[in-house]
């Protein structure tokens, strides 16, 4: 009896163990580039991107990620010869299906939910407005993008989002931006 116990406890270890490698966890950080689509004399942002990941294998090949992030986005422009800054921060909710290609080499694909924590808009020299009530609260993105997970927990990524509605409430302006990050899983 106590043999069959002691195995019965072992293969429930063993998967309990296998079971907790199937996820992962960490923080990222990276600089965003971003920019107003079809908005004329459009120039980019650089921002910074920041928050956390964690990840749940399926199999060898297939993974989703849900991540939390705070995202410098918006855009410049100058047009005859005055130039505007338009400042936009979200919260982002990414969820991502990850594909992995060869080794840890692997494409993403999905979507996020962001919520707008600023917007603000400086015309020349002039202080920076708050745009609150002329921009949406909610914002969707599509991602697409790949990565590369080293096997000692570096992680360096590389992705585009591209707009799925309006920034500004009844203004039809749409807004890309290319994030690159370097992330740790634990």
């Amino acid at each position: 009896m106590k043999k069959i116990l002691l195995s019965l406890f072992a293969v429930v270890a063993v998967g309990v163990a296998a079971q907790a490698q199937t996820w992962g966890y960490g923080p990222k950080v990276g600089i965003t580039f971003s920019s107003a689509n079809g908005v004329e004399g459009s120039k980019m942002r650089v921002g910074v991107v920041a928050g956390a990941f964690a990840s749940r294998w399926i199999n060898d090949w297939f993974a989703i990620q849900g991540e939390l992030l705070y995202s410098q986005q918006g855009y410049n422009t100058k047009i005859a010869g005055v130039s505007e800054k338009f400042r936009l921060d979200y919260l982002t909710m990414p969820v991502l299906a990850k594909f992995y290609l060869i080794e840890g080499l692997n494409f993403e694909v999905g979507g996020q939910i962001a919520y707008r924590v600023a917007a603000k808009q400086k015309v020349a020299e002039a202080e920076f407005l708050n745009l609150k009530q002329k921009t949406n609260r909610f914002h969707a993105d599509f991602i697409c993008g790949l990565s590369y997970d080293f096997d000692f927990g570096l992680i360096l990524e590389g992705r585009y989002l591209l707009s799925a509605n309006s920034v500004g409430v009844g203004n039809g302006i749409k807004t890309g931006a290319l994030q690159m990050l370097v992330g740790w899983r634990f």
